[in-house]
């Protein structure tokens, strides 16, 4: 049987530390209710994130079950131990995270404030475009030169290069965004992406972003928190309707069929928005 890397990974990583040591025919039952009890509570040296450890103990869970099965279709033992196990019912429920975030009026203006404070000039631009853009993490990381239309003010993002979209996702330009991607072209115009000049992970660009904000002593709002707070005061101060709020986040519509039919994805009342967003964070 032959894993996939990542897997091979996370197997040696948890499950070889537990139960390795034993022969595939001396594995019970009792031993796999303890691996997966075990698994959200180990530390891994090095780490460098918080992972989910309910969900890594399901994906090893079920690597070992296919593991027992490769063995019980070689004749090496008689029964895969692992079947019958709900290992819903042994793990503690997933717990999600909520991302901090300032949603009245008074405080997002302060924050906006604060954040263009900002002494290292890169950070703070940075920063103020996810805060004027309300883009994920994920879409200051994977940015590339190529996709900025420089004449009709426009970011194209391909499929699958902004979180998981099997579409394409368009985010309209003012001019305070262009203002910022041409400051970056000055220091990172040799790199392939906008706000990276060498290589670094995902996490880490994170945890960069959340630098910042440690900087500035701003523990009540994360980069990611922009997004509620531009759809919860979009909303409020009726800067746009619904869809074009959820359509700049890049949300779904929720039902099919109305996303079926509109093809228009409201770039131009985006533009607008953003412009008013602007304008409401700089008054």
């Amino acid at each position: 049987m032959k894993l996939e890397k990542k897997d091979l990974r996370a197997f040696k990583k948890y499950a070889i530390p537990l139960i390795g040591y034993k022969k595939v025919d001396e594995v019970t039952r009792y031993d796999l209710i303890e691996l997966i009890k075990k698994i959200p509570k180990i530390k891994l040296p090095n780490a460098t994130r918080t992972q989910n450890k309910t969900a890594t103990a399901k994906e090893v869970f079920n690597y070992v079950k296919r593991c027992l099965d490769y063995a019980l279709n070689m004749g090496y033992i008689e029964v895969n131990p692992a079947y019958g196990i709900d290992v819903a019912h042994i793990l503690p429920k997933e717990q999600k995270s909520k991302m901090k975030a300032v949603i009245d009026e008074d405080g997002v203006k302060e924050l906006y404030k604060k954040i263009s404070s900002y002494e290292y000039k890169a950070g703070r631009y940075i920063m103020q475009f996810q805060a004027l853009t309300a883009l994920r993490n994920v879409g200051l990381y994977r940015l590339k030169w190529e996709y900025i239309d420089w004449d009709k003010k426009i970011i194209i993002y391909p499929p699958n290069t902004y979180k998981a979209n099997k579409e394409v996702f368009r985010l309209p330009l003012t001019n305070t965004l262009i203002e910022i991607l041409n400051y970056f072209k000055t220091i990172n115009y040799s790199s392939e992406f906008v706000f990276i000049n060498k290589p670094i992970k995902e996490d880490s660009f994170s945890n960069r972003l959340k630098k910042y904000y440690s900087t500035l002593k701003i523990t009540n709002h994360s980069p990611h928190g922009w997004r509620s707070s531009f759809k919860s005061l979009a909303r409020k101060l009726r800067l746009a309707d619904n869809d074009t709020i959820e359509m700049q986040l890049n949300h779904s519509l929720g039902n099919k069929v109305i996303e079926a039919y509109m093809r228009d994805d409201l770039l131009e009342e985006r533009r607008e928005l953003l412009i008013k967003w602007e304008n409401f964070l700089t008054s």
